[in-house]
């Protein structure tokens, strides 16, 4: 008599929330975590720029994508 075994594989996932959802995403494909540093006003920018950070000598443009609008369908 062959027996199965009823096994589940482990996974590891990173989580955070956003916007008040508990979310995961699978730790490989994750690059890197930065923790939140302030944040450089951009004058004139459109909403959807929330500033810019310094990330290792590179300046990088954060975006706040709950504010970007949604794309119109065709």
């Amino acid at each position: 008599m062959k027996t199965t075994r009823n096994t589940a594989e482990a996974r590891q996932l990173c989580t955070f929330f956003l916007h008040g959802l508990y979310l995961g995403v699978d730790v490989t494909r994750v690059q890197e975590v930065i923790r939140y540093q302030a944040m450089t006003r951009v004058p004139l920018a459109a909403p959807e720029v929330r500033g810019l950070i310094n990330l290792r000598g590179q300046i990088v443009t954060a975006l706040e994508l709950r504010t970007r609008p949604t794309p119109r369908s065709p």
